[in-house]
């Protein structure tokens, strides 16, 4: 249950369908790891900073939200239980994703949730297009663009760059791919303007950061 699949499954869920996730994620974990009492503190821990990292995404403190962060004793207490450990896990996400949708607003908070998943899923097509983003909320191409920078506080542009950037910089990382490579797989097909865009926002070319990273 490590962080990065939990955040990934979650970021755009509906609160309706965390009791489903919780089930596959515990699922696929199994019995025995749970036997261990740190094991279970550390998958408890992921989940704080899952949760952490999208209520600061939205501009919130996350010890108000789920002032579990602060609480290391009941925490302990928590995780030698299963039963209490996904208790306390659907709960401190079902609050989490409950003040993310208060952020978005009840009115748009699905269109904007539809609308993210859809990038998160084609961002790497280098085709796609507000366009096909705004009829697959069925919004009009200006009222998306309006929705969309008012309840996200960037651009539809801003927003999938900088989504296939943090793409890319995880590629640079953690793979030997070439930069074109990369460039092709996050969604340019071009290299040269794929580097000129990473470097304008991360202040260094891709061969800079990979040596860095």
């Amino acid at each position: 249950l490590s962080s990065q699949v939990l955040g990934d499954k979650i970021k755009y869920a509906a609160r309706s369908e965390l009791n489903t996730i919780i089930d596959e994620h515990f699922n696929q974990i199994g019995e025995q790891p749970l036997e261990s009492l740190l094991l279970s503190y550390y998958i408890l821990m992921d989940v704080l900073i899952v949760a952490s990292r999208m209520i600061e995404e939205y501009g919130g403190q996350p010890a108000e939200v789920i002032p579990e962060t602060t609480r290391s004793e009941q925490l302990t207490a928590i995780a030698s239980s299963r039963e209490l450990l996904k208790d306390k896990i659907l709960d401190i996400l079902d609050r989490t994703l409950a003040y993310r949708d208060s952020r978005l607003g009840s009115r748009y908070a699905d269109v904007i949730r539809r609308a993210c998943s859809f990038i998160e899923e084609n961002f790497n097509h280098t085709d796609l297009s507000l366009n096909q983003v705004a009829s697959h909320v069925s919004l009009s191409n200006n009222h998306f663009c309006t929705v969309f920078a008012q309840e996200k506080g960037e651009t539809f542009i801003e927003y999938l760059t900088r989504l296939r950037v943090n793409k890319a910089s995880e590629l640079l990382k953690s793979t030997q791919m070439l930069s074109s490579e990369i460039a092709y797989a996050v969604g340019y097909n071009d290299p040269h303007y794929f580097s000129y865009i990473f470097k304008k926002n991360v202040g260094m070319p891709p061969r800079d950061y990979r040596n860095q990273a």
